[in-house]
């Protein structure tokens, strides 16, 4: 069963000021839409990842993220490589 990775770059604005802010991502299929449980996800923040498994509604809430660009990896058991990013190689989406 081969695992597909996705790296993209997020950035989190903080309009408002208040510091850093609990982000919850919800990983899907993206063609069937359905959630993707025990999907990994590792989130880069300031060169140090934080990794947490989707529960079985497909989130994961990363606690206290910072405003900027952090780098995000998805990884799931039966979906095929997507390190590319175009819309055609998407299997994964956040």
């Amino acid at each position: 069963m081969a695992n597909a990775s996705k790296t993209i770059t997020i950035n989190f604005s903080d309009a408002t000021g208040s510091g850093p802010k609990d982000v919850t991502l919800t990983i899907k299929d993206v063609c069937t839409k359905a959630i993707i449980p025990g999907a990994t996800v590792t989130l880069t923040i300031n060169g140090t990842p934080q990794t947490q498994t989707a529960d079985v509604n497909g989130q994961v809430t990363f606690a206290q993220v910072p405003a900027g660009e952090h780098a995000l990896l998805v990884t799931a058991a039966g979906y095929l490589d997507s390190n590319a990013d175009t819309l055609a190689n998407d299997a994964i989406t956040v």
